[in-house]
């Protein structure tokens, strides 16, 4: 395995040499964890300290489906230029790793870091129809989907990728105009649904800051309890349907 890898260029050898971030991040952040689930033990009140257990169970898995969405989105964005740069380099006469190669040395991450995945996968012998399937599998989506259909038909049929790549690329900035469309024509709904969720704790907050103990009995009796379960799962429903009502769903969101 290690001489495979000498085989290959520097540039390529780097994605085998660099650790992987996430894994300090993870250790720092539950060290963290631990050091204020301690403290809370020690000075705050149990119901106080469930939720503080409750917000750091819940967020990594908050900050990784977003950072996961983000990036997603940053590949989307990226790919009708890459596309477009691509297909003109195969017009010029240059073969497909080599065409890559160029661009991944300009191209930003996240998709330089997937280009440069590609580029290891071929230089171990793999196609560049089975690097797409990997890419596509992934990453779904609809940009990585088309361009591995693209590539299947252009290796099948015997046609030239340049045009079917200038046309892909045509097409996913016309897709990505209408997203953003379609999503500035529902941003009033999906506004709607965050300020209908916050109001009713920012007047909690209120009301308990002007006159303390007012709303007591949501916490001391039983049936306020059940009374703010039933509010709150009732908040959070409205949510989720009007969060529903407001975005467009494809097959490949």
């Amino acid at each position: 395995m290690k001489r495979m890898k000498s085989l290959l260029p520097r540039k390529i050898q780097k994605i085998f040499q660099t650790p992987a971030p996430w894994m300090k991040k993870r250790k720092t952040y539950l060290l963290g964890a631990l050091f204020l689930l301690g403290l809370g033990a020690l000075w705050l009140p149990f119901s106080i300290w469930i939720c503080q257990l409750g917000i750091t169970s819940l967020g990594p898995i908050v900050y990784k489906t977003t950072r996961k969405q983000k990036q997603k989105q940053a590949l989307e964005r990226q790919w009708p230029m890459f596309l477009q740069a691509l297909s003109s380099n195969l017009k010029a006469g240059q073969n497909i790793e080599q065409s890559i190669l160029r661009l991944c040395e300009k191209t930003s991450e996240p998709l330089g870091h997937e280009l440069r995945i590609i580029l290891a996968e071929m230089s171990f012998g793999k196609t560049l129809q089975e690097c797409l399937r990997d890419l596509a599998s992934r990453h779904a989506g609809f940009s990585t989907e088309s361009l591995f259909l693209a590539s299947q038909i252009s290796a099948k049929s015997g046609a030239s990728l340049a045009p079917i790549l200038q046309r892909l690329s045509i097409g996913l900035r016309e897709n990505q105009k209408i997203k953003g469309r379609v999503r500035s024509l529902t941003s009033q709904g999906r506004m709607q649904a965050y300020s209908c969720s916050m109001l009713p704790v920012l007047l909690y907050v209120t009301v308990n800051w002007i006159s303390p103990g007012y709303f007591s009995f949501f916490f001391n009796d039983l049936l306020g309890k059940v009374l703010m379960g039933a509010c709150i799962c009732s908040l959070f429903i409205g949510f989720v349907l009007i969060q529903n009502l407001s975005t467009i769903v494809t097959d490949y969101d």
